[in-house]
């Protein structure tokens, strides 16, 4: 639900990662039905490694904008995907 995917593409995700050795899934031990998935060493190394370019992509989209336009569009696209629930108005203030 964080991430706003279906539960079939995300799963087709997650298959991915762990036969690249990415992710590894274990049974959680309170409730056998639910499978945790944890980082594995590869999968920590190639975080590690992608998220210094990530971070200037992202400072890079939003470099023209000034911080209130920044905080104006994150919280636009946190409502578009569902993780925002309050609506903004066309001036960028919270409604009522």
């Amino acid at each position: 639900d964080r991430i706003a995917f279906d539960r079939s593409t995300i799963g087709n995700v997650v298959d991915r990662l762990v036969r690249k050795k990415l992710l590894r899934r274990r049974a959680d031990p309170r409730d056998r039905r639910v499978r945790r998935l944890h980082l594995t060493p590869a999968g920590r190394a190639l975080l590690e490694q992608a998220l210094p370019d990530v971070l200037a992509a992202q400072r890079a989209i939003v470099a023209p904008l000034s911080p209130e336009e920044e905080e104006l569009l994150l919280r636009l696209l946190r409502r578009l995907v569902g993780l925002d629930p309050v609506p903004v108005a066309p001036d960028g203030k919270e409604e009522p």
